[in-house]
């Protein structure tokens, strides 16, 4: 299945994680540790209409964006943004012109902050097996040593068990802990 593909049939997944954040749980901290519940999902959402943009090769005039895109309405804002992202990367020829970044970055992001956000609020992320795998690959590639520490995008590798889980060892390469909790 290809990257896009897979972005798609994650979607569902990270609709409804969104979907069952209350506000109540927005200033619950996340395994993002520079993010509560609040902060992530309107990260989610800059992202999500940024990558639509990207896929479509349009450009803002501005790069400011609201501090509060969600208010108080995760879900409703998320699920629009992760609809028309995901039509976006869809397009023919989406992923032949040069872009700030492709389809690797959107599906890494999906899935890693989908996670974040589930366990953050007490729900599971459903993440398909493939996109499992992807993941795990992209994190391989990713999560270098040279990315890892204060001020950059990783922490430090977090050591899970051989037989676990390609998820659960991608969220290791990350810098997570799978057995995080809120």
């Amino acid at each position: 299945m290809d990257t896009i593909a897979l972005i798609e049939a994650n979607a569902a997944a990270l609709k409804s994680v969104a979907a069952g954040v209350s506000s109540s749980q927005l200033g619950n901290p996340t395994p993002c540790g520079e993010f509560n519940v609040k902060e992530l999902t309107n990260h989610m959402a800059g992202f999500w209409g940024r990558a639509a943009m990207v896929a479509r090769n349009q450009t803002s005039d501005s790069d400011d964006q609201p501090e509060d895109i969600i208010g108080n309405d995760p879900g409703g804002v998320i699920n629009a943004l992760v609809d028309d992202g995901v039509i976006a990367w869809q397009t023919d020829g989406a992923t032949m012109a040069e872009r700030p970044f492709g389809p690797g970055i959107v599906l890494f992001e999906e899935l890693l902050h989908g996670w974040d956000l589930a366990v953050a609020t007490g729900q599971t992320m459903q993440v398909t097996p493939e996109g499992a795998e992807r993941l795990l690959d992209l994190a391989t590639k990713m999560c270098t040593d040279e990315r890892r520490g204060e001020g950059k995008p990783f922490g430090d590798e977090v050591t899970v068990s051989g037989d676990a889980s390609a998820f659960d060892r991608a969220l290791g390469l990350t810098g997570r802990d799978p057995n995080w909790s809120a």
